[in-house]
């Protein structure tokens, strides 16, 4: 693993969590795609500046007849998912939720409390 990546920490108990992290991210992906880790450090450029968890937000929408929700992926036509996208910061994540959904179907939704 690139050394430069955790530049920005100087706790060595955090550069070791995130290398940790990392090598997780890394066996999750290569088993989803069924390649090895080699390959998808290959295939992936090295992330260069400040390192933050990129998190994601996932919607889960029911209509009445219990019908799922799904978006069509806009790299790839033929992959369908839960509408969502990354956080963004001093948003909760139903607020998150819910702007996701607007933005890629152009619906409304609000949630049970």
């Amino acid at each position: 693993m690139r050394s430069h990546i955790w530049g920005f920490s100087k706790d060595d108990y955090d550069k070791k969590r995130y290398a940790e992290i990392k090598a997780i991210g890394l066996e999750m992906l290569a088993n989803m795609a069924t390649v090895s880790v080699a390959t998808i450090i290959e295939l992936m450029p090295p992330d260069k500046g400040y390192q933050t968890p990129k998190v994601d937000i996932r919607a889960l929408v029911l209509n009445a007849s219990n019908q799922l929700l799904m978006v069509q992926e806009k790299v790839d036509e033929n992959r369908w998912s839960l509408p969502g996208g990354w956080a963004d910061i001093g948003y909760t994540p139903f607020e998150v939720a819910e702007k996701e959904v607007f933005e890629e179907t152009g619906s409304s939704i609000s949630y049970a409390r």
